[in-house]
């Protein structure tokens, strides 16, 4: 093989890489957002539901 294809193979190479650690990059951040809205959700029903509680509890009192 040449030299001029050896480096024409690792130039492929080198962009299949960029394009699947860009992949993987974006893959992390739909994750880590579905994984942040979804604490969101949860911590903002407990409040509902604390605060319901609290009106409960202040209307037995």
């Amino acid at each position: 093989m040449s030299r001029s294809s050896l480096l024409s193979i690792l130039l492929n190479l080198k962009q299949e890489a960029q394009s699947l650690l860009d992949n993987a990059k974006d893959t992390y951040d739909h994750v880590l957002h579905s994984v942040i809205v979804n604490d969101l959700k949860k911590r903002r029903e407990a409040v509902k539901e604390e605060a319901s509680k609290d009106q409960v509890d202040n209307k037995q009192a």
